[in-house]
């Protein structure tokens, strides 16, 4: 299987059923596997610190997008859900400021992509429902979440 077929076969696993949060999901996981790549092949500190940047960058805005919707619905696990991304955030900061004194190790990085796949099947999958019992499914916006 090509590491296209692999991506392709693992975002039909993960989709949630909501195309705007599906395709954030997909590109974190982008990111993610543009990290694993960069430290496979011990890139520049400056490469991988810069894709740890953008991977905390997208998290933040998409944690900030789905917790939003999660108020709007009124999503009874919010404080838990909004608890674990600050945790997910916080690996990815760690990453971050260990990459500014010594080089990312594989070791490293490897529960990046079981940390978010476990986040997204679980987590994401259970506000999913939730959103879909509101809106109906499948969502073909998050304009439909919001009622437009």
């Amino acid at each position: 299987m090509t590491s296209t077929e692999s991506a392709a076969k693992e975002n039909e696993e993960l989709s949630l059923g909501i195309p705007e949060i599906d395709a954030a999901h997909q590109l974190i996981l982008e990111l993610v596997s543009q990290i694993e790549a960069l430290v496979k092949k011990q890139s520049r500190w400056m490469d991988v610190h810069s894709a740890l940047v953008q991977l905390a960058e997208q998290a933040r805005f998409h944690f900030a997008v789905e917790e939003s919707l999660m108020r709007l619905y009124d999503y009874p696990m919010l404080t838990a859900h909004a608890t674990e991304h600050r945790q997910l955030s916080l690996d990815v900061a760690t990453l971050m400021m260990k990459s500014l004194t010594a080089p990312v190790s594989e070791d490293m990085v490897a529960s990046l992509r079981p940390q978010w796949r476990a986040h997204i099947l679980t987590n994401d999958t259970q506000y999913a429902v939730h959103f879909r019992s509101h809106v109906g499914a499948p969502m073909d916006s998050c304009d439909e979440v919001k009622g437009s």
